[in-house]
């Protein structure tokens, strides 16, 4: 709890959201994340006391349950309601399945009959078409892009733009998601240096051109030899010069 104090002096946020849905053994060993569910009573009290003591509104994030002998998310979800948090996330799936399988909007479809906040449903949202599906299965009020958002920030905007008019954008060309990925890149060096900065982007921005046939070989070569703001840019620009080539 005295963490959210030093949190609320030092950091900038409008909402604190407490994830209770993740499914990783190093995470759940501890008694964290998706280990929660499995400690009910415990977790409203725990919850209670945070929103006490946080000046921020409280959101959480759950998931079905613990595994398929123990899917709980009504019973935690109207805990987590008489705890005070102002919005519900549930990714549809248990723990033990963690991003296996499909996720199982169904399993949710009278939650929202239970409790009386802001429903967020979450899992395998990777284009509109999904989220209208979850939405629309899981009778949720909102719904949560996570994996599906890597590389493709344009998601965002075609799904609001799909729920809200019904219209379907294109995807973006190879050029819109260099971009989008020279733009992400710098931010990310900004905030965590070149060292550190570089070596997460080895692993997010091949995410940027993972749907575009023929470029696999510049996906490796991003994974495995960058290794510095300069060869970064450097790729980005040749496959900009590539991409501009072929249209000629």
């Amino acid at each position: 709890l005295p963490a959210i104090k030093k949190m609320e002096e030092v950091a900038s946020y409008d909402m604190l959201d407490l994830n209770f849905g993740c499914p990783v053994n190093k995470v759940v060993k501890t008694g964290a994340g998706s280990a929660w569910l499995k400690r009910v009573d415990e977790l409203e009290h725990y919850v209670s006391e945070i929103v006490k003591v946080s000046s921020k509104p409280v959101s959480a994030k759950i998931r079905l349950g613990w595994d398929e002998d123990s899917i709980n998310v009504i019973e935690v979800a109207k805990a987590l309601e008489r705890a005070g948090v102002c919005l519900l996330s549930v990714h549809c799936r248990t723990r033990s399945q963690g991003y296996s399988g499909k996720a199982r909007y169904e399993e949710i479809s009278s939650l929202k009959e239970n409790i009386h906040i802001p429903l967020v449903v979450s899992g395998d949202i990777f284009s509109p078409i999904d989220a209208k599906m979850a939405l629309d299965i899981a009778h949720a009020d909102l719904v949560m892009v996570a994996r599906g958002g890597l590389g493709h920030p344009f998601l965002i905007t075609q799904i609001n733009e799909y729920l809200d008019n019904g219209v379907l954008l294109p995807n973006p060309d190879v050029l819109t998601q260099v971009d989008y990925a020279r733009k992400f890149a710098l931010m990310l060096i900004e905030e965590k240096g070149e060292y550190i900065g570089i070596r997460e982007l080895r692993g997010l921005l091949p995410h940027f051109f993972s749907s575009f046939p023929g470029y696999k070989r510049i996906r490796m070569q991003i994974a495995s030899s960058l290794d510095s703001k300069e060869s970064l840019l450097n790729t980005l620009n040749g496959i900009e010069i590539r991409e501009k080539h072929s249209q000629m």
